[in-house]
């Protein structure tokens, strides 16, 4: 069917059949599960996109912490790295309280 020819609603309704024919199982897949309530078309695409969504904001989330505490270990080390070396190097105790 030529898509050039074809308005919005026809264009819509043809796009519909071609994703509910590509996403028709086979018969042997069918038979394999046969007993099992098979899943609408829109329930398995909500589920395959929250899915994902979970999976991509939680590694989103777990990376910005881990960045977020590198830095901030990183900042805390050094400066104490930095106090203290300087206080040894001059001679003197260090003003910095210790961290319990």
């Amino acid at each position: 069917m030529a898509v050039a020819h074809l308005n919005k609603m026809e264009f819509v309704k043809w796009k519909a059949a071609e994703v509910t024919r590509s996403a028709e199982w086979p018969e042997s897949c069918r038979a394999r599960l046969s007993g099992r309530p098979r899943l609408s078309l829109d329930s398995s695409l909500d589920s395959s996109l929250d899915s994902s969504l979970d999976s991509s904001l939680n590694s989103s989330l777990d990376s910005s912490l881990v960045s977020s505490l590198d830095s901030s270990l990183d900042s805390s080390l050094h400066s104490s790295l930095d106090s203290s070396l300087d206080s040894s190097l001059d001679g003197r105790p260090s003003t910095r309280p210790r961290a319990s």
